[in-house]
């Protein structure tokens, strides 16, 4: 069933440069979580962490911009946003949308990749156990399995409400069922910020501040898909600014300081820490601005010419095609090679970690992924045309009561019935 939407904006064709950006995303996340199995690097996120010593090789990466190359949590963000942008643009499509297939196709795209990911956490689980050891980083001994039981597995294919212990990068797709669910609704509060998509960009982002500062997860997460949402409905005349920008005299030069302004913004909160850790005020502040940092690394990537030439090359292009299955795999990766190699052997780990995981996910997309997506198509469209079916009964049915009256009446008259299209 299609439903086509009112005033779709020109120019929805899919943004191959965002599949791009989701693969370098992808990878931060893999480098942050690899990272995490070194004590010291695992020690900044506790909520006592020290700072490190200023200039030392720590601090150059936890405390200064080059922290982007290991924001995990912040890369997060990113795809939250991309997300916003990437199921929203076929709602605006010319040819209408089918909101009937949407829902069961969406559903299994993002579950059955998750339950796989989550039996090949328990398969590793089986065969290389994960006990709380002091020589692990506080990171490992916080997120590994030491319990693992049947209902604890069960309660991790739960993505809304579940445990996410199994496989803890299943948080974030919490998420991403919540929005996709609710994507009307988002889809209608983008519409209203057509007109003006940079103040309700701002907006989104202010309300993600104050998600920050009330430690409230929804108010903090769902925003940037708004904002995804948002870009999507507004990406003609955004586009067209780009143009214009890129146009302008330094118009590469803008753009650059723009990527630079959108990068430091991301890890915001890094360069304020020991303010944001202890004012709530100065931390909801830093969420706001991450979040606004966020979109503008994406906006960057979708129309600064040289980003979207790097980030549509092939190496750049397969990393996105591998990177949600990197994403679900790389964690109960880690633990394992940490937990067979030994706390003093992180480096080792971290490598192991690196490695398999690119070489998993390759075969998780073969195998799991993409058949996945390819399942959820049919899906929704066996949905779709059933539901059409039984309408169409319904309609049928409807018109047999409709002429029944007239028949009976006919009859007890005596005399023929007279066809509908004949009567005056």
């Amino acid at each position: 069933m299609s439903v086509s939407p009112t005033a779709a904006p020109r120019g929805t064709d899919r943004l191959r440069q965002l599949d791009g950006l989701r693969g370098i995303a992808a990878v931060v996340v893999v480098l942050h979580h690899s990272l995490l199995l070194f004590p010291r690097f695992a020690d900044t996120y506790l909520s006592n962490g020290q700072v490190p010593v200023a200039g030392s090789v720590l601090w150059w990466f936890t405390a200064t911009p080059l922290k982007l190359l290991t924001a995990g949590g912040e890369a997060v963000t990113v795809f939250f946003v991309m997300s916003g942008i990437v199921l929203t643009l076929p709602v605006l499509s010319r040819g209408g949308f089918d909101w009937v297939a949407y829902y069961p196709r969406r559903v299994v795209r993002l579950y059955l990749p998750a339950i796989a990911s989550v039996l090949f956490a328990t398969l590793l689980f089986a065969l290389v156990a994960q006990p709380v050891l002091p020589e692990l980083s506080s990171w490992v001994n916080r997120v590994a399995v030491n319990d693992l039981t049947v209902q604890r597995v069960l309660l991790a294919t739960d993505l809304l409400f579940g445990d996410v212990v199994v496989n803890n990068p299943l948080w974030s797709l919490r998420w991403e069922v919540l929005f996709s669910l609710a994507l009307p609704v988002f889809l209608g509060v983008a519409l209203l910020a057509r007109r003006r998509p940079v103040a309700g960009i701002l907006l989104t982002c202010v309300l993600a501040g104050f998600g920050g500062f009330f430690h409230n997860q929804s108010l903090s997460y769902l925003p940037a898909f708004l904002v995804g949402a948002i870009i999507a409905v507004a990406l003609d005349p955004l586009r067209a600014s780009a143009a214009r920008l890129s146009a302008a005299r330094g118009g590469h030069v803008l753009w650059a300081l723009l990527a630079a302004a959108g990068a430091v913004a991301l890890v915001a909160y890094w360069l304020v820490r020991p303010l944001a850790d202890t004012d709530a005020t100065v931390y909801g502040l830093t969420i706001g601005v991450s979040s606004l940092g966020a979109t503008v690394l994406v906006l960057v990537a979708a129309f600064w010419a040289p980003a979207v030439r790097l980030l549509t090359t092939r190496f750049v292009q397969w990393l996105g095609v591998i990177s949600f299955s990197l994403y679900l795999v790389h964690v109960p990766i880690a633990l394992t090679a940490v937990h067979v190699l030994g706390g003093a052997r992180w480096k080792w780990a971290m490598l192991a970690t690196v490695v398999l995981a690119v070489a998993v996910a390759v075969l998780f997309t073969r195998f799991v992924e993409k058949p996945s997506h390819q399942l959820s198509k049919r899906v929704g469209a066996a949905v779709s045309a059933r539901l059409d079916a039984l309408q169409r009964d319904l309609a049928q049915s409807r018109a047999q009561q409709q002429d029944a009256p007239d028949r009976e009446g006919a009859q007890r008259s005596g005399g023929p019935e007279v066809p509908a299209e004949a009567r005056v």
